[in-house]
């Protein structure tokens, strides 16, 4: 039972067991249900199915990239161009998509699972012989010794190095071996982005304000009708309410994209410092355990005690004690 009110550290226990079934509940729901054997196990991020996630932010890229460098950037005057196409897409957007992919396409699994075919049958594991997946370094799934920092992904159905969390976004488990691109990838479309949400900003406000300052590079610039978006390699003519409203709906949905990555940067920020934390903390801790109780072995080892020698008040033999440390004291 998970609670017992007899047994010692009772509540210590109840913690920790309600802890592991917490970490572990997609693990107990998949090993009832169909047992591990009959899982996928993906490759990375590329392995079928695709994520409907991975699609959606595909989707959300792929629009970026064209009302961006497609219809933002060409309205800017002619002396900001340059600034907008090596910023904005030779730097931020391309990073982006070089870590992006890298990201997704590496194998955060296991050591030791990479050198093994973990794309045939697995075995079954089963709660009734063992308490977990992973046992003494050994993954009864996997069926490969593993290291101290790898957890068994219920998602993805491996042991995964460092595991950190499963991304439904690269549909892709997120480890020690890709947990700094992760955050690269994050980073840099918070970055490229953010230009392109400032460029989507001025080009709304000038179109109420001046809208000649967005046609000093336009075919067309003595005309105020007709305007030219993906300009210069594909012009396609377009009226300016059609602008407008794209540029809108660029606006809500990179604002929308900004707010959640950034919440989700500082998420990740806020998880290692505290991490880093807790770890100084019980290093401290250990530290100074190991010293006191190092202390109290020396002070023992050293103790001295000499003949009954004068007696006390009230008749009692006094007891002279004599340690290496003069800061201590036997009561």
């Amino acid at each position: 039972p998970i609670y017992c009110a007899s047994s010692p550290g009772c509540h210590q226990n109840t913690l920790f067991a309600l802890f592991t079934q917490f970490r572990s509940r997609s693990i107990q729901r998949l090993a009832k249900s169909v047992g591990y054997n009959q899982l996928q196990t993906p490759v990375n991020g590329w392995s079928w199915p695709l994520h409907i996630f991975q699609i959606t932010g595909w989707l959300l890229c792929l629009f970026f990239a064209l009302v961006g460098f497609g219809i933002l950037v060409p309205l800017l005057p002619r002396h900001w161009l340059p600034a907008g196409y090596i910023v904005s897409f030779g730097v931020c957007f391309i990073y982006h998509l070089v870590v992006h992919l890298t990201a997704v396409s590496i194998d955060p699994a296991d050591a030791n699972v990479r050198a093994k075919n973990y794309l045939g049958p697995l075995a079954t594991f089963n709660r009734n012989q063992h308490a977990h997946v992973i046992e003494n370094h050994h993954c009864h799934v996997c069926d490969v010794n593993v290291s101290a920092k790898s957890k068994h992904c219920g998602t993805c159905n491996k042991c995964v190095c460092g595991f950190d969390h499963h991304c439904k976004w690269l549909n892709n488990c997120v480890g020690e071996r890709n947990y700094r691109l992760f955050l690269n990838s994050v980073l840099s479309a918070i970055l490229g982005l953010g230009l392109l949400l400032l460029i989507a900003c001025y080009v709304f406000a000038e179109f109420f304000i001046d809208p000649m300052v967005l046609r000093s590079d336009h075919p067309l610039k003595n005309q105020t009708d007709r305007w030219f978006v993906f300009l210069p390699a594909a012009p396609v003519e377009t009226q300016a309410p059609a602008i407008l409203i794209t540029t809108g709906i660029f606006i809500l949905l990179s604002l929308m994209t900004v707010v959640l990555l950034g919440h989700l940067l500082i998420f990740h920020i806020y998880l290692s410092s505290c991490f880093s934390f807790c770890i100084h903390c019980v290093f401290t801790h250990l530290t100074n355990t190991h010293i006191l109780c190092r202390i109290a072995t020396e002070k023992v080892e050293n103790l001295v005690v000499p003949k009954l020698g004068k007696k006390g008040c009230g008749g009692r033999e006094m007891r002279t004690v004599v340690t290496e440390h003069p800061w201590l004291d036997f009561g």
